[in-house]
């Protein structure tokens, strides 16, 4: 691989791991913005100006993308990872033609889909499924990866507002939030029993909790006296913090979206995201959960095209450039 793949895989890899770690409690399309954090090379099927083919050859050399949808499993899609899609952290060359196949926004995207679906089964089977993600990358400490993150916090959510607006009598759910790293800073000042005790009264009482110096991240997700929900402070110099300060806002209105719910037994209001979670608890049923699968699978063929158009493009690139240096070799020995 020449110097200039390998050095724009570099970047591609650097790129990936700013996503990652800025992006990774970023929210998604139910509210708020979407994460930002750098573009695709060209639209997905760019073509390097060396390869000689153009897009409808590589295209009529690769899988169509509709086929992909036919056959495509969120179990399997999340077992692929770094292996058909993703970024690759091991490997420059495939890190660079992900990093033209796709955002790093777009895969994040994708893992919070495969969370999500994940998260609607646990619900759905009364047991936690997100232990069968990727908790966090081979050799990484502290972080957990979107997948495993999208997932356990989503489920904890759900179950927490259902046991809150009194639908549900399972403290598990408290209990386990309480413990997680959804409430990572309340611990030092307000006990177990208390939190669940107010909680068991509705979210809207967490926010004299949380204002009483229970900390910051409590105090954006469960504002005092039930006011709106809002973006708390942040560091404007650290983009990680603004992250954090609209993710906060997000599960303020999570929250809230889901006990009205379960309050009134209806989800209207809700995304169809939201609904299809509040629909598998309330029903114990996994079908509620067939949407959010197929979401996640098209993503997924979609991203996964666009890699595969990327790796023929490159093999006919190469392929192009040995060919030609072998006749200019040819051409120089004739000369001779």
């Amino acid at each position: 691989m020449n110097k200039k793949i390998y050095l724009a895989g570099v970047i591609a890899f650097a790129v990936a791991v700013f996503s990652y770690c800025y992006g990774g409690r970023g929210p998604l399309s139910e509210g708020g913005q979407k994460p930002t954090a750098g573009q695709p090379a060209g639209d997905g099927y760019g073509i390097p100006e060396d390869c000689p083919a153009d897009r409808g050859y590589i295209e009529a050399l690769i899988q169509p993308e509709a086929e992909c949808a036919k056959s495509a499993d969120v179990a399997g899609v999340a077992a692929a990872y770094e292996k058909t899609w993703g970024y690759f952290r091991g490997d420059p060359e495939l890190s660079y033609l992900a990093a033209r196949a796709a955002a790093p926004a777009e895969v994040e995207e994708l893992k919070a889909l495969i969370g999500y679906y994940h998260a609607c089964l646990s619900l759905a089977e009364g047991r936690d499924l997100c232990g069968r993600l990727v908790k966090k990358r081979e050799g990484e400490t502290g972080l957990y990866d979107m997948m495993y993150l999208r997932c356990r916090k989503t489920s904890l959510q759900v179950g927490f507002a259902a046991f809150a607006a009194g639908y549900s009598d399972d403290e598990a759910y408290c209990a386990e939030s309480y413990r997680s790293f959804l409430f990572r800073d309340i611990a030092g000042t307000v006990d177990e029993k208390q939190f669940c005790s107010t909680a068991r009264k509705g979210v809207d009482g967490l926010g004299a909790i949380c204002s009483g110096g229970a900390g910051l991240f409590c105090s954006g997700v469960f504002p005092a006296n039930g006011r709106e929900c809002s973006l708390r402070p942040y560091d404007r110099t650290d983009p990680g913090d603004a992250n954090e300060a609209l993710e906060d806002m997000r599960d303020c209105g999570a929250y809230r979206d889901f006990s009205r719910a379960f309050r009134t037994g209806s989800p209207a209001g809700l995304s169809p995201e939201y609904g299809a979670l509040y629909a598998a608890f309330v029903s114990r049923d996994a079908r509620s959960c067939e949407a959010l699968g197929r979401a996640a699978a098209k993503s997924y063929c979609s991203i996964r095209h666009r890699m595969t158009f990327q790796q023929k493009a490159e093999m006919i690139r190469l392929s192009f450039l040995e060919r030609d240096g072998r006749l200019k070799r040819r051409s120089a020995e004739a000369g001779r």
